[in-house]
């Protein structure tokens, strides 16, 4: 019995390198605030990881938080911020567009994230306590605003950027208005801001497919799609504009009408994977792409995964 306790390692004696792959591992599928409490060392390697993406709104307290946070000794680790955006509802976020504190607060604290390289804009027309009630009364104002927020954020990078911090991954979800800008100048402000992005993601954004078809994106190597109803003649525009460097795309919940006509009567189906990737052959043999891919497993395979020499 007292040999067997001996044998026993406890976790605490564990190199610190075993000890940064276990928490790698435990980031991905559980929150890592219980085990930093455990002791000053287990704080230290779980810090990076706790707060390596930085959720906020565009709202008073969300600002707050970011300039905050900015100053603070979490900055070097945060990787990625999320920045949710609801319709202009609240009178709060009104006074904020209308003062540009959005745009004060981003320019100023993003130069600070000396480690950021993922932006994620989440839009969402949901509405919270109190102004739910009147969210079917309302006319919606994302057709004007949502482009803004773009422009804001977009600056905000460009501002980062004379700081060598440089956003390598970008994240759009939600954006459903069919213009990104009117002007030259907003144009040529989101091409500067996205010139370093290697991996872009369009979720239930169908709309600006057509204007990152026209957008430089000279490091653009993976593109992901997805809740989207497939355009293939869209999609295959956007894959040739950007034929130089792209090589990795990826399908998530993807969705494809087929169209089969029986004499006078036509009948629209739902398009499976292997439709999809049917209609996808002028892509695939295309010879542009390295790989492609559909749709995410449980087990972090994917359904279709398909590899071009």
């Amino acid at each position: 019995m007292e040999s067997s306790s001996k044998d026993r390692t406890s976790l605490h004696c564990l190199p610190v390198e075993l000890l940064e792959m276990i928490i790698r591992l435990l980031s991905s599928t559980t929150s890592l605030k219980p085990l930093s409490t455990v002791n000053r060392v287990f704080r230290q390697l779980c810090v990076p990881f706790i707060f390596r993406t930085l959720r906020i709104s565009c709202s008073t307290s969300g600002l707050n938080c970011l300039v905050e946070a900015s100053h603070c000794s979490i900055a070097p680790y945060v990787k990625a911020i999320r920045y949710e955006i609801s319709e202009r509802i609240d009178p709060h976020q009104q006074e904020i567009i209308q003062s540009n504190r959005d745009l004060t607060s981003l320019c100023t604290s993003l130069p600070l994230f000396t480690g950021l390289d993922t932006i994620q804009l989440c839009f969402s027309s949901y509405f919270k306590p109190p102004f739910d009630w009147c969210a079917e009364r309302m006319l919606l104002d994302g057709q004007l605003s949502f482009p803004r927020h773009v422009e804001v954020m977009a600056t905000a990078i460009a501002a980062a950027k004379k700081y060598r911090v440089a956003i390598r991954t970008l994240i759009i979800s939600g954006f459903y208005p069919r213009v990104l800008c009117h002007s030259r100048l907003v144009t040529d402000i989101i091409n500067e801001a996205f010139s370093d992005v290697k991996e872009l993601q369009l979720h239930d954004s169908p709309a600006i497919l057509n204007f990152f078809e026209q957008c430089p994106l000279p490091q653009l190597e993976r593109f992901e799609i997805g809740c989207y109803w497939m355009s293939v003649s869209h999609l295959e525009r956007f894959i040739y504009a950007h034929a130089r460097t792209i090589k990795f795309l990826h399908l998530e919940d993807i969705w494809l009408f087929r169209e089969n006509r029986e004499g006078n009567i036509l009948n629209l189906t739902l398009a499976d994977t292997k439709m999809i990737l049917d209609s996808l052959t002028n892509i695939r043999y295309s010879g542009i792409l390295s790989e492609l891919t559909i749709n995410r497993k449980i087990d972090g395979c994917y359904e279709m995964k398909e590899s071009f020499a």
